[in-house]
């Protein structure tokens, strides 16, 4: 059609791609209706866990479910201290500086 290939390795591709997106446009919506800043943080921890499951598993031969159950056990972890030691530390100080160091957290 017009020069366009369709075949299914393409198109999975692209629906994998489109799905990890909306899953991160749907989780900074969720951060922000629930503490009305946005956290930039999210991606670089959800990146972090799951580079150290994919390592884990592949260079470690540790099996796929128990690097699967690590990979969420790590990012929750992240979380909780980025919320801890960062993102509390700022409360009550402008939404636009929690922003920015959640910013440089996720870098």
């Amino acid at each position: 059609m017009l020069g366009f290939d369709f075949s299914l390795p393409y198109v999975a591709l692209g629906a994998l791609t489109g799905l990890t997106y909306g899953l991160l446009a749907v989780g900074l919506v969720f951060v922000y209706r629930s503490s009305k800043f946005i956290n930039f943080a999210q991606i670089g921890i959800g990146i972090v866990a799951a580079a150290i499951a994919a390592l884990g598993i592949t260079r470690f031969q540790v099996p796929y479910w128990i690097g699967f159950v690590a990979c969420l056990v790590i990012g929750a972890a992240l979380a909780v201290f980025v919320e801890r030691f960062v993102v509390r530390k700022l409360d009550g100080t402008p939404k636009i500086l929690a922003m920015v160091a959640t910013l440089g957290v996720g870098e």
